[in-house]
């Protein structure tokens, strides 16, 4: 009985395998307009309901509420009570990627946008914690931050436009959600990658009777007492300031339970199907279009357009 049972464990696991080959190179078809339409449509915005998945062979650990409920957004209208193993087998469908411990991105669309999903209570408008991994327009297959699974998700090369995320929740019920492309606020990826370098060369350059580790962060120093009992781990904490601050006059909360706020740029906006447009009317979303200050040129500007839905 024992050994009935092992066999048939080991093929369950091996159809699980041939599954997910099967379905590793197809193209997702969400995207951002199907989010938040299907949380527009969603009844169940308590974010306790939304718990961690376990960690298993397929996917890694998700973290619970928020990013759970954003994950559930682009596969279906959200619904907390949803099984474990529909819940695996819709991120398998939809992601090439679900996302890291203590690296970028939270998710990658297959074929898609990359994204960035920051939890807020209340209606803070306080700025993004991004810690080491500095802001982003895009994310590529050779981002220096991101871990190897992600890095070999997709075939290589691969460039994704990176989406933030941001949602405010009262009493664990979200309220307000987010969503903002890099490029709207986010200057050129080199400018933080090379002043990245420059301060860390300034630091190895700069260290008189110590040493100097090399890693990803700007480094560790040792050699510092006699013995050599003690290391300092030198690490960057990045801060972006929140789009709900940037561009808050256009977003405009108002007393609402609601409120869902899309921004882009016009060309990215224009690249959706006319599907995901009129989907966008009939339920009730409004279209503004707008104009900000250019990232990597403030003299200029840049067309937006502001994907809004409330009740």
């Amino acid at each position: 009985k024992e050994e009935k049972i092992t066999i048939l464990s080991l093929l369950g696991h091996k159809i699980w395998f041939i599954y997910q080959l099967s379905i590793q190179d197809q193209l997702s078809d969400s995207n951002i307009f199907k989010s938040i339409i299907n949380i527009s449509k969603s009844n169940d915005l308590d974010l306790k309901n939304y718990k961690a998945i376990e960690q298993n062979n397929l996917i890694q650990k998700q973290g619970e509420g928020l990013e759970i409920f954003i994950k559930d957004s682009f596969c279906g209208i959200p619904k907390g009570s949803t099984p474990e193993q529909t819940r695996t087998e819709n991120y398998l469908k939809i992601f090439s990627d679900t996302g890291h411990a203590n690296n970028p991105p939270d998710a990658m669309i297959k074929g898609g946008d990359a994204m960035e999903i920051k939890k807020h209570e209340r209606f803070s408008r306080a700025s993004l914690a991004l810690n080491s991994s500095p802001p982003r327009t895009i994310l590529t297959n050779e981002d220096r931050n991101i871990a190897s699974e992600t890095r070999d998700c997709e075939t290589k090369p691969w460039t994704r436009d990176y989406l933030y995320i941001i949602g405010n929740q009262k009493s664990k019920k979200l309220r307000r959600v987010t969503l903002c492309y890099g490029n709207c606020f986010v200057t050129c990826d080199n400018v933080y990658r090379d002043f990245f370098d420059k301060i860390k060369k300034s630091i190895s350059d700069g260290l008189v009777g110590t040493s100097f580790l090399e890693t990803k962060e700007f480094g560790r120093i040792y050699g510092i007492d006699p013995q050599n009992f003690t290391t300092l781990r030198i690490r960057s904490m990045f801060e972006l300031q929140n789009p709900n601050e940037i561009f808050k006059d256009v977003i405009d909360w108002k007393d609402e339970d609601l409120v869902i706020s899309a921004i882009m740029r016009k060309e990215k906006y224009e690249s959706f199907s006319d599907q995901d447009y009129n989907s966008l009317k009939s339920n009730n979303f409004e279209i503004k279009n707008f104009q900000a200050k250019d990232p990597d040129n403030p003299k200029e500007k840049i067309d937006l357009v502001l994907v809004r839905y409330s009740r």
